[in-house]
């Protein structure tokens, strides 16, 4: 009997015993599922960092690469592109006071003595341009040049 009781006491507490390990199991797992989640959410916002800092450092190693141009350099291509805006800025103001010179005459209206000499002058400018152009053009094709 005493062996009787002592195992009947044993069994109850092997599966009070088993009751807490379940509910701890459970409680585990829950706390192991939220530490999961709370992880999870860590790692994406880490990705999104990790790409915008992913795409710094690559933008950062190609700017390496490149080949800066000298200081030099710059400011002579500046000067290059400066002068070819002028030129082509004359050339259409050329051309702006030929035609309303053009369109004053189809009109009727007379000419003062400057507009005719500028228009002239201007007209003239653009022959010569044209003729060092072609001269220039067949000097190199003599040469052998482009």
């Amino acid at each position: 009997m005493v062996d009787d009781s002592i195992q009947k006491n044993d069994i109850e507490n092997i599966e009070i015993d088993k009751k807490d390990n379940k509910k701890n199991n459970i409680e585990n797992a829950n706390n192991i599922n939220n530490k999961i989640d709370k992880n999870k959410i860590k790692i994406k916002k880490e990705k999104k960092q990790s790409k915008l800092g992913r795409k710094l450092k690559e933008t950062a190693s190609e700017l390496k690469k490149v080949s800066w141009p000298s200081f030099s350099k710059v400011v002579k291509q500046t000067l290059i592109v400066l002068g070819v805006v002028i030129f082509f800025g004359l050339i259409l103001f050329g051309f702006d006071y030929i035609l309303s010179s053009l369109f004053k005459l189809l009109n009727g209206n007379t000419l003062t003595a400057g507009e005719m000499w500028g228009s002239i002058g201007i007209v003239g400018a653009f022959v010569v341009i044209i003729l060092i152009g072609c001269f220039v053009w067949i000097y190199k094709k003599k040469k052998g040049g482009k």
